[in-house]
């Protein structure tokens, strides 16, 4: 390019920075011409993130080997996954890395085989010449994800070795502070990573028969134990308990943990009332999103979680499981939530509560709506996300329980729940705040083509001057009339 060709080579690589921290591809600066490709490709500070995500990407190993050596000496952040790759290229990717582990800052490795993940690993982090862990001095985070609920191979490989994903194989790594990992991932209470991690998060990507839960939750408390620096903690797991859940007699002590996501009911639910922090200021609670086609509350959980719920609202003191500083609470995919109000009013320290895809269908079906709300609760955020079974009624029930304890119910926030628009709360909210200005009706619903938030959000609706006298004559504004 002429042009190009008068610009120093320190303005360009300044574009280029900031096209590419504002999330442009770095492939597409190449393609433009060679001097730009030379550019990129002599400038390390470029190369330090490498992301392989499709089949086409672990075509050809060396490519990748060039990507490697481009950033130099610096720390890399690589991501190989390779869900959709076959075993042999996949591993020719992961033999290629295990050159660069001294210089490993980030690590995320995926694929849906089991045998061929842990194969991975180990080739990443393990020397089979000496028969130890390979240097990874730099690491600071670490993920291992198999993204199969139904692998096609079983859990034993050809030679008879059991699968499992193995920590060892990073057992140096003294910089390691966040790390995401299946349920099963074999522990490794020698590494010297535990007790100096800041971030875990536990997910159980694919199922293996015979499972147990008892061991399975044994398994994570131990864990937890072994890491009293974390401050994040995050439970994925889709195990089914239909027997009693296994009762733990000692509690986990995690006094610096600030935020949790927990899966319930599932084995997350025992594993929540195990967990003692004292200082925990955000706690998302998340349900399953499978086919309805299998039970999402067994027996016991859904009456565990009906306990819980009871016990909260019953004893203010022990509201929000016993986290006295939480601040911050979420609900997501939570069906059959048929008594809001019982976290609503029972939680006199949270002060943003979010719903996401919730389910209040049965919810109209109880009529009581909760014990006592102390005067001090303060809510002050109430966010409702695509919950598709929520209408005006819910919200007016909700501002009643609220009213009644002597507590004051936020204006709330509607998005995407495609029976209640942000104007319709609002007007009814607005109605019960001034209820000497309401004519004590629900308001009217909107008309089909007035539904939907613009992009900009409720205050930005842009409608044509003929919209807008339908508007007038629906809503009853005859403020012009006579001018």
């Amino acid at each position: 390019m002429q042009m190009s060709s008068k610009c120093p080579r320190e303005l360009w690589l300044a574009i280029f920075t900031h096209y590419l921290e504002a999330g442009g591809d770095r492939d597409v600066l190449r393609q433009v011409s060679r001097q730009w490709r030379a550019l990129v490709d002599e400038a390390p500070e470029f190369w330090e993130n490498v992301t392989l995500c499709k089949p086409a990407h672990f075509e050809d190993a060396q490519k990748f080997a060039d990507c490697l050596r481009r950033s130099h000496e610096r720390p890399m952040d690589i991501e190989l996954k390779a869900s959709h790759t076959g075993p042999k290229k996949a591993l020719a990717v992961a033999k290629t890395l295990r050159k660069h582990t001294e210089r490993l800052r980030t690590l995320y490795v995926e694929h849906t085989d089991p045998l061929v993940l842990s194969k991975m690993v180990r080739r990443i982090g393990w020397n089979r010449k000496y028969l130890r862990a390979r240097p990874t001095p730099r690491l600071q985070a670490l993920g291992i994800s198999c993204k199969s609920e139904a692998p096609t191979v079983s859990s034993v490989d050809e030679a008879g070795r059991t699968f499992v994903h193995n920590p060892s194989v990073f057992i140096s790594s003294l910089s390691l502070r966040k790390l995401s990992i299946p349920l099963d991932f074999e522990l490794a209470p020698g590494a010297s990573f535990w007790s100096r991690l800041t971030s875990l998060e536990i997910a159980e990507d694919y199922i293996r028969g015979n499972v147990n839960n008892d061991l399975s939750l044994e398994f994570v408390l131990d864990l937890l134990r072994l890491s009293p620096a974390l401050e994040e903690f995050t439970f994925r797991c889709k195990r089914l308990p239909w027997l009693n859940l296994p009762q733990c007699p000692k509690d986990v002590q995690l006094e610096r943990l600030q935020c949790m996501d927990i899966a319930i009911p599932h084995i997350g639910l025992s594993l929540l009332e195990r967990i003692d922090a004292p200082h925990l200021v955000s706690l998302t609670l998340r349900g399953h999103r499978g086919d309805s086609s299998s039970p999402l509350w067994p027996p016991s959980s859904l009456q565990a979680l009906e306990s819980i719920v009871d016990d909260m609202c019953r004893s203010p003191l022990s509201a929000a499981l016993k986290f006295p500083e939480l601040r911050d609470l979420q609900l997501v995919d939570i069906k059959e939530l048929r008594a809001p109000p019982l976290f609503f009013c029972g939680l006199t320290t949270v002060r943003s509560l979010q719903l996401e895809r919730c389910d209040f269908s049965g919810y109209l079906e109880e009529d009581d709506i909760g014990l006592g709300c102390p005067e001090e609760a303060g809510l002050e955020t109430l966010e409702f996300r695509a919950c598709h079974s929520f209408i005006l009624a819910n919200l007016q029930k909700l501002y009643s329980a609220f009213r009644e304890r002597g507590a004051r119910l936020p204006r709330p926030h509607i998005e995407s729940c495609p029976q209640v628009t942000q104007l319709e709360a609002d007007l009814l909210w607005e109605s019960l705040e001034n209820p000497e200005l309401s004519t004590g009706a629900l308001p009217t619903p909107l008309p089909p083509h007035f539904r939907g938030p613009s992009l900009l959000g409720p205050a930005f609706e842009f409608v044509s001057p003929k919209e807008s006298r339908t508007m007038q004559r629906w809503s009853g504004d005859s403020s012009d009339e006579g001018d």
